[in-house]
This record gives C-alpha cells, sequence and structure tokens, in this order.
C-alpha cells in the first residue's frame, strides 16, 4: 500500500480507538490493508445462490444483517471465530429481546452463510468447526406454556360470531376460519387450493391438496359434512380458485399473505378481543390436532389428515395410509353444540 495511503488507514484507524471502538478499528485495519474480508457483499452473493423461498431469503438477510450492526461496518470473516461468535449468542440472549426459537432461527442462518464462505474458500477452518454451531443456548422455563395451544370453546365462539369491517376480506376470512377448524389445513393450502382440486365422489367431496411445504403436505382429504355448503356455494363462482379474487403478496408472492394480516387485525379489533401470543390462524389447525386427538382418533390418522410426516417405520415407509377410512375419521370431529352451530351460521 502506497505510504500516503497508508498513514491516511493508520489515522482514522486511530481515530476509531480513540472513540472507544477498538475492534472495528482492527477489522478496518485489516480490511483497508488487505488482511481482512468484510462480510459486506458475500452475504448478498450467498443469499442471490441459495435455493430457498423467499421468506427465508428474507430471514437469512435480517440475521445476518443485525449480527453486522452488531460486529460494525467493517466485520470481516476472518474474525467470525468461536470467541466472536459466543459473544454474539450472550447478545442475543441477553438484550436482544428475541425468543429463543428465534434466536435458533438466526444462529441457523448464520451457520448456513459460513458453510457457504467455507465451499467458496473465504475461510480454511473445517465445516465441522463451524463456529455457529453448539452454543448452549438454554431450555424454556419448566412448565412455560406451548407457544400456540388449543383454542378455547369461548375463543371459538368469539371467532366464529365476529365479523370483519371490509367487504374485501369479510366473506374470505368468514369462510376460511371455518374450514380450517373443520379440515385443519393450512391457510396457505386454503388460498391455493383451486376449484379442479375439489372433487365429488360416491361418498362426497374430496380436497385435492397440492401445494405444500412438504411432501406429506401434498395429500388428498375427506371434506367434512359442514365444509360441504361452503365449498359449493364459492365453487358456483367458477373462478380458478375456490378464494378468488385474492390479491398476492410478501417475499414469495402467496396469496394468503393479506389474508393473513387481514386476520390478525380480525382477531386483535374490539369486537372480537382474541389477542395475545399463539392465537393467529395457525392456531385453527392446532386446534382441529387437539381435538381429533381428544376424539381418539389415531396420531398416524390425523398426521395424514392435516399433513405431517409420519416418523415411524411402521407408518412412515410401508404404509401410505390407503387402508385408513379417512372419512370416518373426520365424521368423528366435533366441537361441540355451540361451535358447531356456530360453524353453520350464516355471514
Amino acid at each position: 500500500m502506497h505510504g500516503e495511503l497508508l498513514d491516511k488507514v493508520k489515522e482514522l484507524s486511530r481515530e476509531l480507538e480513540a472513540e472507544g471502538k477498538e475492534e472495528l478499528a482492527a477489522a478496518f485495519y485489516k480490511t483497508a490493508i488487505g488482511e481482512g474480508t468484510r462480510i459486506e457483499g458475500l452475504y448478498q452473493a450467498w443469499i442471490a445462490e441459495s435455493a430457498v423461498t423467499g421468506q427465508t431469503k428474507s430471514q437469512h438477510s435480517s440475521a445476518v444483517k443485525r449480527y453486522k450492526a452488531w460486529a460494525g461496518e467493517f466485520a470481516t470473516v476472518e474474525e467470525m471465530d468461536r470467541k466472536k461468535t459466543g459473544a454474539y449468542v450472550t447478545e442475543l440472549l441477553s438484550n436482544s429481546g428475541l425468543a429463543r426459537r428465534t434466536v435458533k432461527r438466526h444462529l441457523s442462518s448464520l451457520s448456513q452463510f459460513w458453510l457457504w464462505l467455507s465451499s467458496k474458500g473465504y475461510t480454511s477452518i473445517s465445516p465441522d468447526e463451524n463456529p455457529w454451531l453448539r452454543h448452549r443456548l438454554g431450555k424454556p422455563t419448566k412448565g412455560s406454556a406451548k407457544y400456540r395451544k388449543v383454542l378455547e370453546e369461548a375463543v371459538l365462539l368469539k371467532l366464529l360470531r365476529g365479523r370483519y369491517s371490509t367487504d374485501r376480506y369479510g366473506p374470505v376470512l368468514y369462510d376460511a376460519l371455518r374450514l380450517a377448524l373443520l379440515q385443519g389445513g393450512r391457510l396457505d393450502e386454503l388460498c391455493a387450493l383451486k376449484c379442479s382440486e375439489i372433487h365429488k365422489r360416491a361418498d362426497g367431496y374430496w380436497l385435492e391438496i397440492s401445494s405444500g411445504k412438504t411432501d406429506a403436505a401434498v395429500r388428498e382429504i375427506p371434506a367434512h359434512p359442514l365444509a360441504v355448503p361452503i365449498l359449493e356455494r364459492r365453487l358456483k363462482d367458477r373462478d380458478e380458485f375456490l378464494f378468488k379474487g385474492l390479491v398476492p403478496g410478501g417475499p414469495d408472492n402467496k396469496r394468503s399473505w393479506y389474508v393473513s394480516k387481514a386476520y390478525g387485525r380480525f382477531r386483535n379489533s374490539p369486537s372480537v378481543g382474541v389477542k395475545g401470543k399463539g392465537r393467529d390462524f395457525h392456531a385453527l389447525r392446532n386446534t382441529f390436532i387437539g381435538y381429533m386427538e381428544g376424539l381418539k382418533v389415531a396420531e398416524s390418522t390425523v398426521k395424514l389428515l392435516v399433513g405431517h410426516a409420519r416418523q415411524s417405520m411402521t407408518f412412515g415407509h410401508y404404509s401410505q395410509g390407503e387402508r385408513v377410512d379417512l372419512r370416518d375419521a373426520i365424521d368423528m370431529l366435533d366441537y361441540g353444540p355451540g361451535v358447531m352451530q356456530a360453524i353453520q351460521d350464516q355471514y
């Protein structure tokens, strides 16, 4: 490096040290003289190459940006050692306010970024020595409540009797809420369901769920009897989708994006008042699973209905559920007379 330029780099580095930013000063100096590789620029290339959903890319970007804000704008690959990452984990656990599961997600993103750096030759450290792995995050407090629980009858009645304030999403939320309770479906699945994927057979209607986040999520399930009026009414619109007119949005351009936002506003509205953590749309699916369990429906059968993988050798590898009567199982669903009547109420 030219003498005058080197002197300027040293001067700026000393200024940073004088401000109490010793680590930043060291990183700046090493980067300036070619001994440090800045993270800036590299993480964007990693995300661009990643074969993941737009939402996951957004989460990866958020994790790296948060680390970079903590480590300094001149954060380098070389300083990303066990001691440095350990200090960052302490920061996340102690001062960030993030839940432990969110911290785990951040560390997972940073671990994947580090593996990419290793694969590109930016570090010679063995992948087995990934500095983002094997940090002790502690366990949740014993007896702490689950994030999402089965919704109580009083809560279900508030939701079922509530009405959203706009014509755009009012009928959508009214029907989607009921289908989630009756079928155990994900919001993404319901919003992506096409009319051509709804089949009427000798024993009733069946739904062909073709858009799922896992192989197990792709499935055919029988429609609950109380879901039939909703299906037949919407099929009369002769649109491509069961829920017509939804505007896609979000990182992955999902048809459920704005519906999810509307549901949050709906349940938090004064007229409904279902606030708090763990009461989002996905909680309806948890409620379906919980009630089916209470009705003594076999867990392996419930997994077929909701699209969860069956992990055991017997159920997971040798059977795809061909001999399981899903119609009998779905017909068993019963939330009690009050809720079942509210499901049938007209909009």
